[in-house]
């Protein structure tokens, strides 16, 4: 008897955990400030960076930001998964209340 799960019923599985924790892989401050310093480093002007930084954390700006944000998370989280590296719910949401804190 083979005990195996069929690939794409094991996909699934990993799916539906990833969607369980989508809340918890919600963009923290910390990561949009990472991704906007980025994107800002090349700049040298300060009044740029300024307007810049303004137009990341407001409307279409910030919907991007948080969109790229969201989905490297859920990417990391998939290969994770796949990978068999994948830290536990728990420790999700352990972390997401311990950032939580900090801010």
């Amino acid at each position: 008897m083979d005990l195996r799960r069929p690939a794409d019923e094991e996909f699934l599985h990993d799916l539906e955990h990833v969607l369980r924790a989508s809340d918890l892989l919600q963009p923290f401050e910390a990561d949009l400030d990472a991704v906007i310093d980025q994107r800002l480093a090349r700049f040298d002007n300060d009044a740029l960076k300024d307007s810049l930084r303004n137009y990341y954390r407001s409307g279409q700006g910030f919907e991007a930001i948080s969109g790229e944000v969201l989905s490297n998370k859920v990417y990391d989280r998939i290969r994770a998964i796949l990978s068999g590296e994948a830290p536990d719910l728990a420790e999700l949401a352990a972390l997401a209340t311990a950032e939580d804190e900090e801010e």
